[in-house]
């Protein structure tokens, strides 16, 4: 988790904490979240301590890819399923390496999410915006180019449905001068 020191949101006041140090209720991320009531009503905010934390579930590491078997959409080493998540400071990074092809770090499938100053790292596929809608703010995506001295691709909307009216919506967006970049797939239905 990326953060300022130990200093939480003004205004917030966590559930639950977890570090893994020992000093909050969890060691680890998934502990956490197997401990979330089934019938509770509101937010539920879990704080996370910056650390690395090395599970597939701060900055969140995980090593899954296709080229171990693993469906592309399974390979994300985190993954949101739950309307109205939000993520503030938090690092997502898949370490699968170049080697073992497609894997995802994000892979989001929920309506109303929202990210604040994440990172997120991989390589090809990093993140999967799959369905509902998403907002990201203040995010770095750093993609690590699949094949070296060609270009990176941001997919703007690959979808095969033209009737469909979903799309991204890329504003004040940076590539460095030192990598290739490109926005691609405006054509399908169009921004």
């Amino acid at each position: 988790m990326l953060t300022s020191g130990e200093e939480f949101v003004v205004g917030l006041t966590p559930n639950v904490t977890v570090a893994n140090d020992g000093s909050g209720d969890f060691t680890n991320i998934s502990a956490a979240l197997d401990a979330l009531p089934e019938t509770y009503t509101g937010k539920y905010i879990i704080y996370v301590k910056e650390r690395v934390y090395d599970e597939t579930k701060s900055i969140i590491t995980g090593s899954k890819n296709i080229a171990d078997g693993v469906r592309i959409w399974k390979t994300a080493t985190f993954a949101v399923d739950s309307d109205r998540f939000t993520a503030m400071r938090l690092g997502i990074r898949n370490t699968a390496g170049e080697e073992k092809q497609q894997t995802l770090a994000l892979r989001v499938k929920a309506d109303k999410s929202i990210f604040f100053n994440c990172r997120i790292e991989g390589n090809q596929d990093t993140l999967f915006a799959q369905a509902y809608r998403q907002f990201y703010r203040s995010c770095v995506i750093l993609v690590k180019p699949s094949l070296p001295g060609k270009p990176t691709v941001v997919t703007a909307h690959g979808r095969r449905d033209r009737q469909q009216t979903t799309g991204f919506v890329v504003h004040h967006s940076q590539t460095p001068p030192t990598t290739y970049g490109a926005l691609h797939g405006l054509g399908c239905g169009g921004l």
